[in-house]
């Protein structure tokens, strides 16, 4: 974060902001719908606000420790209850991969 532009790093705070406003909307319905999966197009975007070098199966595993680990479940979770499950069952559709 500290080599992040003054505009980059409001972009990602805005990025944030609305992802998280979309999947409170969006995460009791089906994760392969066009809107989450546009979610997570935006989630793509912001993470690349972080990592230099992005990879696809880096951000699915990330996604995945979301579900594991309670710190970020509960962040993910304080817009309802299952949303972390959502965003990780629509990034793995909208990555590709199986499971």
């Amino acid at each position: 974060m500290r080599k992040m532009s003054k505009w980059e790093f409001e972009e990602a705070t805005t990025l944030e902001k609305t992802i998280l406003t979309k999947l409170g909307q969006l995460y009791t319905s089906n994760p392969t719908s066009k809107e989450a999966q546009d979610l997570c197009d935006l989630h793509q975007k912001w993470i690349q606000f972080y990592w230099p070098t992005y990879s696809p199966e880096a951000h699915i595993q990330l996604v995945k420790m979301y579900t594991e680990d309670p710190r970020f479940t509960s962040y993910y979770d304080k817009v309802g209850q299952g949303a972390t499950i959502f965003l990780y069952q629509a990034m793995k559709h909208y990555l590709h991969i199986e499971s």
